[in-house]
């Protein structure tokens, strides 16, 4: 809730956000923090955790808490034999459809055109041939920027599509 306030608080007054999507907000107060995006759950069976490459910006709320991407990023991740990558995906780009491309370690695994504006879950085979350490490249064939449909936002980011999710199976 804070955050949309925040949010809320830049939108009325106009102030414009780095387009590189890159900016820290700051929450003081003399109290013991709360816990913030769920940093207050066991990740310990997180063994090899994903990174987010280039083309990401930062996760926000959409009202899911996702990653935005521009048109082309890649994400790392290194897993011992896994069979399935399974995400959801969403778009808000007025007009539709938008082709997506996925390539794992450089090998095509998924391709389609987005048709509706609703969360997509996409569940892809991992090719047994392929090995560790694995980088995910997605590549969709347009963007957009809010700032330019819409007169009350100042987000000029190129925007494709939102990801959340993100599961290694």
């Amino acid at each position: 809730m804070a955050m949309g306030y925040v949010f809320g608080k830049i939108s009325d007054l106009g102030l414009k956000l780095p387009s590189s999507g890159l900016y820290l907000l700051v929450k003081a107060s003399n109290a013991e923090p709360e816990p913030f995006y769920n940093a207050h759950r066991d990740r310990s069976d997180l063994s090899s955790p994903a990174s987010f490459g280039a083309g990401w910006y930062a996760a926000n709320h959409t009202p899911r808490i996702a990653r935005w991407m521009s048109d082309h990023s890649r994400l790392q991740f290194n897993v011992t034999n896994p069979s399935k990558i399974r995400l959801e995906l969403m778009t808000h780009i007025p007009t539709l459809p938008i082709e997506l491309h996925f390539e794992l370690n450089g090998v095509e695994i998924c391709g389609f055109s987005l048709m509706e504006y609703d969360w997509l879950t996409v569940e892809m085979d991992v090719p047994e041939e392929l090995s560790a350490p694995f980088q995910l490249e997605i590549r969709a064939s347009r963007t957009w920027q809010p700032a330019l449909h819409d007169p009350n936002s100042n987000d000029d980011r190129p925007l494709s599509i939102a990801v959340c999710n993100f599961e290694v199976i």
